[in-house]
């Protein structure tokens, strides 16, 4: 007697989930201190007997989940296991110019870099079959000469990949990131000022606003003066549209830091021959202000100095390190005072408001000079727009950092649009491309797209006894 067994394959819509932008700057691994941005306000937690190192970077998942951090010559995983170690290199570290990014196509594997010698060598974190010991193997690497060997990561526009912008001293290479490794793609040669070269080795000197269109960089000429620019950046194409001068003097414009919206830049000024950070008996006064200057005036020459607004006087001490943050507020590290973030709030407004001590950190047990308190270098995307299945229907999302005044959704269907912000649609078996309009305030209508793949279920396969 033969029996009908019915085997039902429980198929939901089959959907290629694409994301831009999650929450993989959401937790700062900060030298002893882990600073966690999921919740509100911030929370702090111990990290261990760690100390601050110029060259710390990290990133979480898209859930906003710590998964990996570089403390200067070892690659940690999420319970500070080291999974990777430069050994037997004279002068190697971990590359602190370069944060640890997301491979092409890929939510598991992660690409960091490291220098040795004169080249800059990048590696794959192949995460697929366990994250918390992942296979580390080489992706790249590119040779410098003096006074160059900067690269910086910028993410391409609509996209979770990234450019490359590498300073070889009188270009600036861009490179794209793809699955077999870096290839070029556009070479800038840089305007000569006053007859000079110039180039820089250090990723503090530069700055990206938070849609990454603009970069403030500074360079070192050989004649040892401090040159600022601000780069043009078109990061759908990949190619620099222009650079200007924006400050040229011998004092140090450090740190410096785009508010969340890319309307101020805020910034201190270091004076010649002060290196406070170095050396903690030198008195930096200038370095105790707080600057900030219009984003919209940077092209004009010697602007930083000429519409610079000051914005507040530490009383604690010189500013060593600003970042922004996920929150939209910026935090500051003030020299000496390790144990504690400063904040910058309502950095968007007429009047932002300044907090020394924000909120407390864990203290690190010693305090080389060389080792100043610092931030990690981390990406961050200035939007999110996905989309997930829910049983028989697609629930779309987006969000990003700036304050939007309406949404515009088109579900490319040929059914009615939809103002919501996000939003679910029912779609037929097929393939499909939704666009969303967004209106801000005081920003540029953007227009954003999303590739959307329908599968119906499969028939349930009948097995015959």
């Amino acid at each position: 007697m033969k029996r009908l067994n019915t085997i039902a394959l429980l198929f939901a819509l089959l959907i290629s989930f694409q994301t831009f932008a999650q929450k993989e700057d959401y937790v700062w691994v900060c030298g002893p201190s882990r600073i966690d941005f999921n919740t509100d306000p911030p929370t702090v937690s111990y990290n261990g007997d760690f100390n601050y190192s110029p060259n710390l970077s990290d990133v979480c998942d898209y859930n906003g989940e710590l998964i990996y951090w570089i403390n200067r010559d070892k690659l940690y995983n999420k319970n500070n296991e080291v999974i990777y170690e430069i050994k037997n290199f004279n002068f190697s570290y971990m590359s602190e110019c370069l944060p640890i990014i997301p491979f092409p196509n890929s939510k598991d594997k992660y690409i960091f870099s490291c220098f040795k010698w004169n080249d800059i060598y990048f590696y794959v974190i192949d995460g697929t079959e366990d994250a918390l010991h992942p296979t580390i193997y080489e992706y790249d690497r590119l040779s410098f000469s003096y006074w160059s060997g900067c690269c910086m990561p910028v993410q391409k526009k609509n996209s979770k990949d990234f450019w490359l912008l590498f300073d070889d001293l009188e270009n600036i290479k861009i490179y794209s990131f793809t699955e077999d490794g870096l290839h070029p793609h556009y070479v800038y040669t840089k305007p000569y000022f006053d007859t000079d070269i110039y180039g820089t080795n250090d990723v503090g000197n530069y700055s990206v606003s938070p849609d990454n269109s603009i970069i403030l960089g500074r360079v070192i000429s050989f004649e040892n003066e401090n040159l600022y620019f601000n780069i043009a950046f078109d990061n759908e194409l990949g190619f620099i549209k222009e650079l200007y001068p924006t400050f040229a003097k011998w004092d140090m414009i450090y740190p410096f830091v785009f508010s969340s919206q890319a309307k101020y830049l805020y910034f201190t000024i270091w004076d010649k021959g002060v290196v406070g950070h170095l050396n903690p008996d030198s008195k930096n006064e200038e370095n105790q202000n707080i600057y900030r200057c219009p984003v919209d005036k940077l092209l004009e020459e010697n602007s930083l100095m000429k519409y610079r607004e000051l914005v507040y006087t530490c009383t604690s001490g010189s500013v060593g390190s600003m970042k922004l943050a996920p929150d939209g507020n910026i935090y500051l590290f003030l020299e000496g005072q390790d144990d504690y973030l400063g904040v910058i709030k309502n950095s968007e407004g007429e009047h932002p408001e300044v907090e020394e001590q924000g909120f407390k950190l864990y203290a690190q047990s010693q305090h080389p000079v060389y080792y100043a308190a610092s931030f990690p270098h981390t990406y961050h995307f200035p939007y999110n727009i996905s989309y997930n299945k829910k049983c028989d229907y697609v629930e779309f999302s987006f969000s990003d950092n700036y304050k939007a005044k309406s949404f515009l959704w088109n579900f490319g269907d040929g059914s009615e649009t939809s103002s919501q912000q996000n939003p679910s649609h029912t779609y037929p078996e097929g393939k499909f491309k939704a666009q969303l309009t967004v209106e801000y305030d005081g920003k540029p209508t953007q227009n954003y797209s999303l590739d959307v793949k329908i599968q119906k279920p499969k028939a349930p396969k009948i097995v015959c006894e």
